[in-house]
């Protein structure tokens, strides 16, 4: 009866037994070192019809098979107990799917599992001694969205014994900020007459590894595969500032006020600082002298060299402001569509009210880039601040200003499909830009990852002059950095979009410049 009803299956989802079908095979192993992973679960998916969707374990060799499969595009996944499935050779989101059909191999490929590695250290005091109960902040140094970033991983709290440890790393480099209070320091929220300048007055500085204060003075730490890298970090106390909240005559709250240590790429981390009300005056205290980025609840941040006994007034510099309209070409508006500013250190995402109208107050001062997000067939076609257009989308946030923006969206209907080549033969695995004449606009960079037969989808791509590109390893290559680009664009194919022709555009795989 079992094998009646995987006929009767089989025939409903295929069609007759005499329709030629295809298999995908193949093994499953760690990186480089091609040991094959047993009991792994490696998952199939059609991928115009996500509902056509198979799985099977692996075998002691690693092997898999679907057999009986049409002609069609699958995406491959696999996954170790206790991991993350992870699609064929993935990078940043992309992968590269399978095509079955005449004349194609689908068949003995080798899927390397990402290889992994991890940092295990101790924290310890000038003394030597453990630091427990730490925030321990994990950064990684790479390529995200095609910029250079350092972005926080993970973090987790040291124990007893002052360790700490995080698996499952992919290979890479990375940072570790710590972030502690001495156990011994009195100037906590309970005390109202601290100790000022008394060796229990004392805070941490963020530390990173290399124990140094300094975040651009910070220790890399490599992860390679399957090994452990072990780092020490030592922790040394420095007197606590004392600094005067200055503030109105009437004003007697408590302010409630947040401070930032600015680390790693522009990252800023939240400082445990403590408020002190003395009933004459009001300071802040806990932490040591250093650059850091204050604000009160709600307010606009302020860059402040905090050292010694010092005076800060939050409310001398008054807030920038974003006030701003988009208007979707067209059609009245775009439900779900919202506007983003970003740069490297903030992202502000706004509510958009029915008639396009929004007001962001507490801007940090700054370079923002004007983009569209839960719209993928919506592009910024313009930006206007204060009645002057902006040629690459940017905007400029003076500090204590109010800005005035104008933003044009527009529908990106056009899509561009093709193949890519390498000595006329199709070529998988290769990374796929459309990059627009003017590349400081990179909200209009378009990327595929081409597939087992070549074939790439760029979609919603807006009108206009680009160049196509074609690189076959594009791992972290930061391709919205015009430095690192120049490179590969004069070797790139021009194309205007819409494109005049409907048969599919052949482009030649770059080697990847090192």
């Amino acid at each position: 009866m079992r094998n009646f009803l995987a006929l009767l299956y089989a025939l409903l989802v295929f069609g007759s037994s005499a329709q030629t079908t295809y298999t995908i095979s193949g093994t499953i192993v760690i990186g480089t070192r091609n040991k094959p992973v047993r009991n792994a679960l490696v998952t199939i998916t059609e991928v115009t019809a996500r509902s056509l969707k198979f799985s099977c374990l692996t075998g002691e060799d690693g092997r898999f098979t679907f057999k009986n499969l049409p002609t069609a595009k699958f995406s491959l996944s696999a996954e170790k107990r206790n991991a993350a499935p992870e699609l064929f050779h993935e990078t940043e989101g992309y992968s590269t799917a399978i095509v079955t059909g005449p004349g194609l191999n689908s068949e003995n490929i080798l899927f390397p599992l990402r290889p992994t590695g991890s940092i295990s250290g101790t924290l310890r005091d000038e003394e030597g001694d453990p630091v427990r109960d730490a925030q321990v902040m994990l950064f990684r140094r790479g390529v995200f969205s095609g910029k250079a970033h350092t972005n926080l991983q993970n973090q987790q709290q040291s124990d007893s014994s002052g360790e700490f440890h995080f698996g499952r790393l992919a290979v890479g480099s990375y940072l570790i900020a710590v972030q502690a209070r001495p156990w011994y320091a009195q100037n906590a929220f309970n005390v109202t007459q601290p100790a000022v300048g008394s060796e229990l007055d004392v805070a941490y500085p963020i530390t990173y590894s290399g124990s140094t204060t300094d975040p651009n003075a910070a220790s890399p730490i490599s992860v390679t595969e399957g090994a452990s890298t072990t780092v020490e970090i030592t922790l040394r106390a420095e007197p606590a500032v004392h600094v005067q909240i200055l503030r109105p005559d009437t004003e007697t709250r408590n302010p409630g006020l947040m401070l930032f240590a600015i680390g790693p790429g522009g990252f800023t981390i939240p400082m445990n600082g403590s408020f002190i009300d003395t009933g004459k005056r009001q300071e802040l205290t806990g932490i040591p002298a250093g650059r850091y980025e204050v604000a009160e609840q709600g307010g606009p941040r302020k860059t402040a060299d905090l050292d010694g006994d010092s005076s800060l007034a939050i409310r001398d510099t008054p807030g920038s402001s974003i006030a701003a309209h988009v208007i979707f070409e067209g059609q009245p508006t775009s439900a779900g569509t919202s506007v983003v500013f970003s740069n490297e250190t903030a992202t502000i995402q706004p509510g958009v009210a029915p008639d396009g109208s929004f007001l962001v107050s507490g801007v940090a001062p700054g370079r923002y880039q004007v983009e569209l997000a839960n719209g993928p067939s919506f592009y910024v076609k313009s930006v206007d601040v204060g009645g002057h257009p902006s040629p690459d989308g940017t905007i400029e946030v003076p500090e204590g200003s109010a800005v005035e923006v104008s933003i044009l969206a527009a529908a990106a209907v056009n899509h561009v499909d093709g193949i890519a080549l390498r000595d006329g033969q199709p070529f998988a695995g290769a990374m796929v830009l459309l990059l627009p004449s003017d590349v400081r606009r990179t909200d209009l960079i378009r990327r595929d990852q081409s597939d087992s037969d070549g074939t790439f989808t760029l979609p919603n791509v807006p009108p206009g002059q680009y160049t196509l590109l074609a690189i076959d390893d594009g791992r972290d290559i930061a391709y919205a950095d015009p430095a690192v680009i120049k490179v590969y664009l004069s070797r790139g194919q021009r194309i205007q979009v819409p494109l005049s022709a409907s048969s599919p555009m052949k482009v030649n795989v770059l080697t990847r410049q090192h």
